[in-house]
């Protein structure tokens, strides 16, 4: 493991976020396979947590998901853990790159094998990315919320829900930008002719912040 790190320009300090800060993107589904065989149970692990406290947690699955890497590969991943597991749900990645979106957007055919695995297993996804590799984007404090508003606009300009009218998406941190400029995607949708944003928020959900105020006011 140590080698195939080195070759990809990660290193062992790497692990846990294994496929996040390898240099090389070529690399990086060539590690998720050896990283699965080296740890078959990445999944096994939080079923079994679930499984132990049943009250306390509920399983969602992290798809293996790699730049350049059509998302019908994550397709077995996903049936494993909604079938043999139980759990309810999958984190999808828009961005697998860590902030050079080189992907196709949500919207485009790329993605449409793993959206009728979701409708067929009617479990939502939460659209999600991981860390920027991108040294303009801070993760959390940039790429998390570009990637929501993002998403949230790749949808209002397509008709994705017309083609998959059982799909569920649930964009957290609030929807990103949304929610504090919706008279811009408002207006975005009056000017293209989309439809009401209430009816598309009918298929999109978004999770708001569990702390709504300062640490100072508590």
């Amino acid at each position: 493991m140590r080698t195939l790190l080195e070759q990809a320009g990660g290193s062992l300090d790497d692990v846990g976020h294994i496929t996040v800060f390898i240099v090389d993107n070529s690399m990086r589904d060539h590690v998720n396979k050896q990283w699965f065989e080296c740890f078959p149970d990445e999944h096994d692990r939080p079923h079994r947590v679930c499984g132990l406290f049943p009250r306390n947690f509920i399983g969602v699955c992290q798809l293996p998901q790699s730049t350049g890497v059509p998302p019908a590969n994550c397709i077995g991943e996903l049936r494993r853990c909604i079938e043999e597991f139980g759990f309810v749900g999958c984190n999808l990645n828009p961005d697998p790159s860590g902030g050079y979106w080189n992907s196709p957007p949500l919207t485009d055919r790329w993605w449409f094998p793993l959206y009728d695995v979701l409708q067929e297993l009617d479990v939502p996804a939460m659209v999600h990315v991981s860390a920027s590799c991108n040294p303009n984007f801070h993760t959390t404090g940039s790429h998390y919320i570009n990637a929501d508003t993002t998403a949230f606009m790749q949808l209002l300009v397509s008709d994705l829900f017309r083609d998959f009218p059982k799909l569920r998406l649930i964009i957290p941190h609030g929807g990103g930008a949304a929610p504090f400029h919706w008279g811009r995607y408002r207006g975005h949708a009056m000017a293209l002719k989309r439809p009401p944003l209430p009816e598309l928020m009918g298929e999109i959900s978004t999770l708001t912040p569990a702390f709504t105020t300062s640490p100072e006011s508590t």
